[in-house]
């Protein structure tokens, strides 16, 4: 990828971008950690390295790689192209990943990655936000990756939410008694994985899985947490 020169601060809509990127990786990886599915030392580590790239990006402290570059033609730029952000592909947050293995921020068509150091404390101050409880009524957007909700996430969360607690409520207090509480008493935290830009809500089935379950539909599912003191 061709590395960029930034011509002035990084855009608010971009952070906002980033950093709701990394929160919905920091939740993902606590919900796992409540339910079993990764250990604690393993959330530790995470959490410390999304607290790492949040403390880059408040200092400014980043690179940004422009993805429309392709390898073949990197040579053609042997010094640092002038960026500015496009601002009909930078303002939506659900647009936006983040990677921990290399450290970076996916935006709609480029990088942003940590660049030089930044003092102790603003990673402890970035790492005490990240270790804060997921709240109750959480809804996190997904598919290779955990990204903040898109308000697709959100309308096939909502309406996934309402069949549960109607028409599939005894099916949900058989597969699992402590969702059907959660649905009812609002205490839980959903992730909605979507295969397309538009999901048609068609539940296929409801099980168990982990401490949750699982809602499977046709190019998508929803995965359903009760919410937990650990989370």
């Amino acid at each position: 990828m061709s590395l960029l020169r930034l011509l002035g601060p990084i855009p608010q809509d971009v952070m906002r971008g980033a950093r709701a990127a990394i929160w919905a990786d920091a939740a993902a990886m606590k919900i796992a950690a409540a339910d079993g599915r990764i250990s604690r030392a393993d959330l530790d580590e995470g959490l410390h390295d999304l607290a790492l790239l949040r403390a880059h990006l408040d200092r400014g402290a980043v690179k940004v790689w422009d993805s429309a570059f392709f390898p073949a033609i990197i040579d053609a730029f042997p010094m640092p192209v002038d960026v500015v952000f496009d601002p009909t592909k930078t303002t939506h947050p659900w647009q936006y990943f983040v990677t921990t293995a290399p450290l970076r921020v996916l935006g709609p068509d480029f990088e942003l990655s940590p660049r030089g150091e930044v003092p102790a404390e603003v990673v402890e101050a970035a790492l005490a936000e990240l270790r804060r409880p997921v709240p109750p009524g959480t809804i996190i957007g997904g598919c290779i990756r955990p990204q903040p909700p898109s308000p697709e996430h959100v309308r096939v969360a909502r309406e996934v939410l309402r069949r549960l607690r109607s028409e599939y409520a005894d099916e949900v207090l058989r597969v699992n008694p402590a969702v059907a509480d959660a649905l009812h008493s609002g205490r839980w935290i959903a992730i909605v994985d979507l295969c397309t830009d538009k999901c048609e809500i068609n539940i296929k089935k409801v099980v168990r899985y982990h401490e949750g379950i699982s809602v499977y539909m046709w190019r998508g599912s929803v995965d359903i947490y009760p919410m937990g003191a650990k989370a």
